[in-house]
């Protein structure tokens, strides 16, 4: 390539004494040259084993290799991600990061604790109340549903929708676990619902879908149930 101001201010070699690919991760919405922003030494103990706050704190930072497992290594490492979870919920809580179609429990949340993992942008996390599918008869606790949740949250997805958990200025995640008890405390709601047992079985519905089955209230975290009127399946 050819050199430019860009290229010489990250120190980049330019035409034939480039002998490697040059990869540059930089925090987001930084400016170039920016007022402290300083370029750390070509060495793997001030770059690739530095402080978790100074990779997302406006420095950009380096590392060579021509060993392949070696870059991914440090890659992933550049892109990790401090995730503290708060709980408001009223009980304990899992957490689980959701790959594909599995989800791999990480640990429990007690009610007013906060828990803090590293983690990597675009990760998912879903977190349910421990309570659920833990009742005597249940079929088993391997169903994860919208009704049964707390909510779910991408790393690094910015904007209004529900599951966004944006970078902060200090390179962190902070995402507030909302107190809701108006859910279901089972999975496996929504198979029920559909052999009609809502309407069937009431007093176990109500007592286990409520969610499902529509008696929560009109409030933004259903936090409050219908004593009175109809049923979802009645309207």
């Amino acid at each position: 390539h050819r050199s430019n101001d860009l290229s010489r201010f990250f120190g980049i070699d330019g035409g034939d004494d480039m002998e490697s690919p040059v990869f540059v991760f930089g925090k987001r919405g930084a400016k170039l040259p920016d007022e402290g922003l300083r370029w750390l030494g070509d060495t793997i103990e001030a770059q690739a084993l530095g402080d978790r706050n100074q990779a997302g704190g406006g420095m950009f930072r380096r590392y060579s290799t021509k060993v392949r497992t070696d870059f991914e290594t440090w890659m992933w490492r550049m892109i990790e991600v401090k995730v503290v979870f708060n709980n408001r919920h009223e009980h304990p809580v899992e957490l689980y990061w959701i790959f594909e179609t599995r989800a791999d429990f990480k640990m429990e949340i007690a009610a007013g604790e906060s828990a803090t993992v590293y983690s990597m942008l675009s990760h998912e996390f879903y977190i349910r109340d421990a309570r659920v599918d833990k009742w005597d008869g249940s079929p088993g606790r391997w169903k994860m549903t919208t009704g049964s949740s707390l909510g779910s949250w991408k790393i690094g997805v910015e904007g209004d929708s529900e599951d966004a958990a944006p970078i902060r200025p200090d390179g962190s995640v902070v995402i507030d676990i909302p107190n809701r008890w108006c859910l279901d405390m089972s999975g496996h709601c929504k198979w029920w619902d559909m052999q009609k047992q809502c309407k069937e079985n009431p007093v176990f519905m109500r007592e286990k879908c409520v969610q499902t089955c529509g008696y929560c209230g009109n409030d933004e975290n259903g936090s409050f149930l219908k004593d009175q009127g109809p049923r979802r399946d009645e309207l």
